[in-house]
């Protein structure tokens, strides 16, 4: 299998392609940290209620726990960059939906439960796909370092809020849900162009 990037890829490919993915997803992950954040905001500012915002962040949480299993069964069985571009796809109709709602004045607190927890699903999917292949891509010698910044998300979503509340002020929260959709977009196209050896992607390859 190689230096866990494939036979004969070189260890300087295999961390070539590691920073250009890991780039495009800590973009996508950003993106959509950010847009959750503003939707729970944006409900409690049209609502008062401190328990829908709760309820709202419930919403991003629960599909992950209800269905981690089936998405790293479903990882460990499928073409993996198959599996995370159609998360990435599903994510980024559910937030051209939400940013048609917004654009046209439609947007109703329903909407948001309904927005939050089918990007919760798709990102589910999408997150067990590609801490599945990523280990797969980085040179073993560089596999600490890798997950070191595979981590970086973690610290991503914990400053999420004072982003969000900078970007609500500067460019609103119509702003953030494009910016959330370019990155979707951004993170597709990366993924599509980045040549990935067999075994990365196809489990028993």
């Amino acid at each position: 299998m190689g230096d866990g990037a494939g036979a004969g890829d070189g260890v300087d490919a295999g961390v070539r392609r590691f920073a250009v993915i890991w780039a495009a997803q800590l973009l996508s992950i950003v993106g959509s940290s950010l847009t959750g954040f503003v939707l729970g905001v944006w409900v409690y500012q049209r609502t008062g209620s401190a328990t829908q915002f709760t309820l709202i962040m419930l919403c991003a949480v629960l599909p992950e726990v209800l269905l981690s299993q089936l998405a790293g069964a479903a990882a460990d069985r499928m073409d993996r960059r198959r599996l995370l571009m159609a998360a990435d796809a599903g994510a980024a109709v559910v937030t051209l939906v939400l940013a048609v709602l917004l654009a046209t004045g439609s947007l109703q607190v329903w909407h948001v439960y309904v927005v939050t927890a089918a990007g919760a699903v798709f990102g589910t999917f999408h997150m067990a796909a590609y801490h599945s292949m990523m280990p797969l891509i980085m040179p073993s010698r560089h596999l600490g370092r890798a997950n070191g910044l595979m981590q970086v998300a973690d610290a991503v979503n914990i400053a999420a809020p004072l982003l969000a509340g900078t970007l609500l002020v500067t460019v609103g929260i119509t702003g953030v849900v494009v910016a959330d959709l370019v990155t979707f977009l951004v993170t597709m196209a990366v993924m599509s162009a980045v040549r990935l050896p067999p075994e990365v992607t196809r489990p028993g390859a």
